[in-house]
């Protein structure tokens, strides 16, 4: 019984890697908006915003059509927060999913993944600080996305930027 568990997993296998290879996910940074404020006073707070995506490319790099994938992703943004001291920075997971229909042989398409605002916030004015020693510039950062591409509930793909994400985080 083992032995031919064992003989159909190593069957399989080849299978399981080569639609794996089948597919090539690349993605690029995108701006749709950038907002930046002015303060009146002298230790206001100054805040800027700035709303980025990624354009995912999903392509086919075999030679035969594919069947239908869905591309899930999760998008890793890191926040910081205006008078909060150094190390308390928050992950948030921005998920989301977006259907990828069938491609022909050497095919791609592209998707936009949701849009994330980033804040930049400052204290105006020369020599303020916080009393809890609290950082008196904030910034949010796109720390990176990881998309998985799915046949039905079988992984056929997956990216990861960084690399080191995985790492750090769970896909869940």
């Amino acid at each position: 019984m083992k032995r031919s568990l064992l003989l159909a997993g190593l069957l399989l296998a080849p299978w399981i890697v080569q639609a794996a290879d089948n597919f090539q996910v690349s993605v690029l940074r995108k701006k749709a908006d950038a907002i930046r404020a002015k303060a009146a006073r002298p230790g206001e707070e100054i805040t800027a915003t700035e709303t980025v995506f990624y354009q995912v490319t999903v392509a086919n790099r075999a030679f035969k059509e594919t069947g239908a994938v869905t591309a899930r992703y999760i998008l890793f943004v890191e926040r910081q927060e205006l008078g909060v001291k150094a190390g308390s920075e928050q992950i948030d997971k921005e998920k989301g999913e977006n259907a990828v229909e069938a491609l022909k042989p050497q095919g791609k398409v592209s998707f936009n993944t949701s849009e994330i605002t980033l804040r930049e916030q400052s204290l105006s004015g020369g020599n303020f600080i916080y009393l809890n020693g609290g950082r008196i510039k904030a910034k949010d950062s796109l720390v990176g996305i990881w998309v998985k591409l799915f046949e039905g509930e079988t992984q056929v793909g997956e990216y990861i930027n960084p690399s080191t994400l995985s790492n750090k985080y769970k896909w869940n």
